[in-house]
């Protein structure tokens, strides 16, 4: 099993210290793309969300996707590239860049404009992470497509 095939039972950490052993083959190929501009990733999530008939998780899978690339965009040198996957009872959005710097949650001020991005994304995704690839990094989240 390949590393990206690896699903976490911790938020935040590096796949490779998750610790899951199993396997996850997708259930859909990737959907993959490069673009800087959340505006597009988003446009592109939802028709793929709709194709699967996920169209209820459409909002929470493309503000994550937004929040993932703006991040890269402003914090990280750029996009490389997009992947959306459905997988057997989850979504996951991976987007790479090429800082292998990690992301880490921030607490932001009341009167600060940003720094939130990646407590929305913690707040809902089931599970999120950074692992490196190359000299950057990749970060996803997981969003549950089924309910328990």
């Amino acid at each position: 099993m390949s590393t990206s095939e690896k699903t976490p039972f911790e938020s935040g950490v590096p796949d490779a210290e998750a610790g899951y052993s199993g396997s996850m083959a997708p259930s859909s190929p990737p959907t993959t793309l490069t673009t800087d501009n959340p505006r597009q990733a988003r446009q592109v999530l939802a028709r793929q969300m709709s194709q699967w008939g996920l169209d209820h998780l459409s909002g929470d899978v493309e503000l994550i996707v937004s929040e993932l690339v703006t991040n890269a965009t402003q914090h990280a040198g750029g996009v490389r590239s997009i992947a959306i996957t459905a997988r057997d009872g989850y979504i996951r959005v991976e987007v790479a860049d090429p800082d292998p710097t990690p992301p880490s949650l921030r607490s932001p001020g009341t009167g600060e404009n940003s720094g939130r991005g990646l407590l929305l994304v913690a707040a809902l995704s089931r599970a999120w992470g950074v692992r490196p690839e190359g000299d950057g990094k990749v970060v996803w989240a997981e969003v549950r497509t089924d309910e328990d």
